[in-house]
């Protein structure tokens, strides 16, 4: 199987495909890349390009035959025991019932397939793991219907032990039933398989000092009620191989792919992390994480798949994903959202498309410190930072946004492509950030942005498209990034706005374009939707007033670089000469704002007299101070 994982990524190995590009090789032998598109980062998409897991099926083994073990008295076939150890030894089925002080492993050919069937079972092992899973093809820990189940582990492990959670397998996994598990990691993880983890069903709750799930190959969540609680570590974890050599790297493994039940999320670290691809096609999500609440090394995909059953009312089944609390809401070097409900709030970015050079970096087998100090070694001189701005700088009109920029903000080729769903977005960094491309093509999408300076709602390296779908964005109104392609108009108005304020956008005749609530404090909203027509005029409407208009496609940023925020008055206005407009150029003062007199100017401090202090810098020439550019002024 070819695996593709990134996008926009220059390939460092021939053999390597990665999802959301097509390598191909120039005349000069290097490797080059088209962009991801959204079909391209659907649930059913990415899971092609990864490799099948192993499930234990209840219809492949038959309660009929199990062997009853009572932990307090344990005997049959294929059962040892050894002390407070009862060892599996042989395939077949086994029906726990009773309490153990002490331990439950399965040693078993490497072709068998060991199905536990815990019925009103507890295990407490304070010395260890109460369920290790030491060798196996396959096991299954199946819940008997409305029984209550337990399990728990040693209040803490030797450095080097193999077996280091509360129930812990080498073998594939599979926790199926219908009654209920709770899972106590006092020393590590709750629940770790060295191969793949699926939950089938279950009531299941885990509380673990660091991972509560944790899988190598994939952790896979069909359905069932979870309950996780990671203080330390991550809620769900997919290991893949992680730590190895980048040539003995297997991309299509070490994913995560929920595709049905509820799952509820406390960590003390990330809520999900994969080291590929987090895949959510189905179910229900909660996330509280004290870091990033939804993570994948590459590939973040929230959708249905294309073959997904329908629901009463013809309509697939689409994931319902809340995070609560994070400090970055989703993040991965590719981002795809194509259907379902997903709110977020963050105390940085809340969907964050970043990392691109990390995963360069692995490929190549070295660090990503490494990998930027070698670049920075071969790259040839290069004019100073603001001399390439000022060369690359496009001009602007008053008032108005610029192309997207160079000098540090530079696409490094990663996607966030949101084509569906309903997604709000609250987030006191960026709102919607890529280092690479933005691209929103359909569905319905609500950023409150930061109510601080400094970043913005919308924020993209590259090109930010809208061609489709509803974009509302609320933000701080000085780094306001607007779209910079697409067939879809927008508008960015400026307006000074309160939490929780209501209004409308009308157009010229006062007919309403779109209705909106502000989350909270706000001054400026942009609006994107098949009712904007650029050119023309619309304003903010709160309780009956206007609060500010602008003319759809003017102003905001265009990209990185870009202008200040336009509007009548405000910054960015070439009469004031405020950030992002157009400074005088006639070496004279610029106007003051209408309704202001020389008069209402402030004093000047006690005791100035006018004269320049001792040791102060010369003024500028008169050809600097007509400069439109700050640059040439400061490095002279």
């Amino acid at each position: 199987m070819n695996r593709k994982l990134l996008a926009g990524i220059t390939i460092l190995s021939g053999a390597l495909l990665f999802t959301g590009c097509t390598a191909a090789t120039n005349a000069s032998g290097d490797a080059s890349t088209t962009s991801a598109t959204a079909a391209d980062l659907t649930p059913t998409a990415v899971m092609a390009e990864n490799a099948d897991y192993t499930t234990v099926n209840t219809d492949e083994w038959d309660i009929a035959d199990a062997i009853d073990v009572d932990l307090a008295k344990p005997t049959g076939t294929g059962v040892k025991v050894s002390g407070s150890t009862i060892t599996i030894t042989a395939a077949g089925v086994y029906r726990l019932s009773g309490s153990l002080a002490g331990q439950v492993v399965i040693a078993a050919p490497d072709d068998a397939q060991v199905v536990l069937v815990l019925d009103g079972a507890v295990i407490t092992n304070t010395g260890g793991s109460a369920i290790d899973v030491q060798s196996a093809d396959d096991v299954a820990i199946h819940l008997a219907d409305d029984s209550v189940n337990a399990v728990s582990d040693a209040a803490s492990y030797a450095e080097d032990a193999e077996a280091n959670a509360a129930i812990y397998s080498t073998a594939d996994l599979t926790i199926s039933g219908g009654g209920s598990l709770t899972v106590h990691g006092n020393g590590n993880d709750g629940i770790t398989s060295k191969d793949d983890l699926v939950i089938l069903d279950g009531d299941i709750t885990v509380t673990a000092a660091a991972d509560a799930l944790r899988g190598k190959d994939s952790l896979v969540v069909e359905g069932g009620t979870l309950d996780l609680t990671a203080t330390a570590g991550d809620g769900l974890y997919s290991k893949g191989d992680q730590n190895k050599d980048a040539a003995d790297i297997d991309w299509t493994r070490g994913y995560i792919y929920i595709s049905g039940g509820t799952i509820d999320i406390t960590a003390g670290d990330d809520g999900m992390q994969s080291f590929t691809d987090t895949v959510i096609a189905g179910g229900t999500v909660n996330v509280a994480a004290a870091d990033d609440g939804i993570k994948g090394e590459a590939i973040v995909s929230i959708g249905v798949l294309d073959d997904a059953e329908a629901d009463a009312d013809g309509d697939a089944s689409e994931p319902v994903v809340t995070v609560s609390k994070s400090n970055e809401g989703i993040e991965a070097a590719s981002i795809g959202i194509s259907a379902g409900k997903i709110k977020v709030t963050a105390s940085d970015d809340g969907v964050n498309a970043s990392g691109m050079a990390d995963l360069q970096a692995l490929m190549a087998g070295e660090s990503a410190a490494d990998a930027a100090e070698a670049e920075t070694e071969t790259a040839p001189a290069t004019e100073t930072e603001a001399e390439a701005k000022t060369e690359t700088a496009p001009e602007t009109a008053p008032g108005g946004g610029g192309a997207g920029g160079g000098g540090e903000f530079q696409d490094s080729g990663e996607v966030l492509n949101i084509s569906g769903g309903k997604v709000t977005v609250n987030a006191e960094g960026d709102g919607l950030d890529s280092n690479g491309s933005l691209t929103i093509t359909g569905g319905t999408t609500t950023v409150y942005g930061p109510t601080r300076g400094g970043n913005g709602s919308l924020d993209a390296n590259g090109d930010m498209t809208v061609d489709g779908g509803t974009v509302w964005a609320f933000g701080p109104g000085d780094m306001e990034q607007t779209p910079s392609a697409g067939d879809q108009d927008w508008v960015v108005i400026k307006a000074t706005l309160a939490a929780g304020a209501t209004g409308t956008i009308v157009d010229a005749s006062g007919t309403e374009v779109g209705k909106f609530t502000s989350l909270k404090a706000a001054a400026s909203v942009i609006l994107s939707n098949n009712k904007i027509v650029e050119g023309e005029t619309y304003s903010v409407m709160v309780d009956g007033e206007s609060i500010g208009d602008a003319v759809a496609g003017e102003g905001g940023m265009g990209g990185p670089g870009g202008g200040g925020m336009g509007g009548q008055g405000g910054p960015g206005s070439d009469s004031a000469g405020g950030p992002g407009g157009t400074p005088p150029t006639d070496g004279e003062r610029p106007a003051l704002p209408d309704g202001m007199s020389p008069d209402d100017m402030p004093e000047p401090p006690e005791g100035f007299d006018g004269e320049r202090p001792e040791g102060a810098p010369e003024r500028p020439s008169e050809e600097q101070a007509g400069s439109t550019n700050i640059a040439d002024v400061v490095q002279s």
